[in-house]
């Protein structure tokens, strides 16, 4: 990978950036800030490559999306409209 693609790697994860990649909370305050940025939001599609990470770990990531992510962002009651 080319620095300049590293770069932008880095930007597009960081808080101000498109990725959503990070802790549950990092998570929730990302889906939070797009949300308020596009004027609201119904849903969001995870993509997670199962060739380079192992199932316990994806399993794990879809666990927590389920018990720690949808539950913050229902209690917080992002505007989806």
């Amino acid at each position: 990978m080319a620095s300049g693609d590293s770069c932008s790697f880095d930007a597009q994860r960081g808080a101000q950036g498109a990725l959503i990649i990070g802790d549950p909370d990092a998570v929730v305050k990302k889906i939070i800030r797009h949300s308020k940025a596009l004027g609201g939001i119904s849903r969001v599609t995870f993509q997670m490559d199962p060739a380079s990470l192992p199932h316990e770990k994806m399993m794990h990531a879809i666990d927590l999306l389920g018990k720690r992510v949808a539950p913050a962002l229902r209690e917080i009651e992002v505007d989806t409209k």
